[in-house]
């Protein structure tokens, strides 16, 4: 489970990252 949360955590930052980033440019 303790991977599961971790990978789940990674993807949600990527997401951010993007949608901030799509905000950005």
């Amino acid at each position: 489970m303790l991977g599961f949360n971790v990978n789940g955590f990674k993807w949600v930052c990527w997401a951010v990252v993007y949608l901030v980033w799509l905000g950005i440019g």
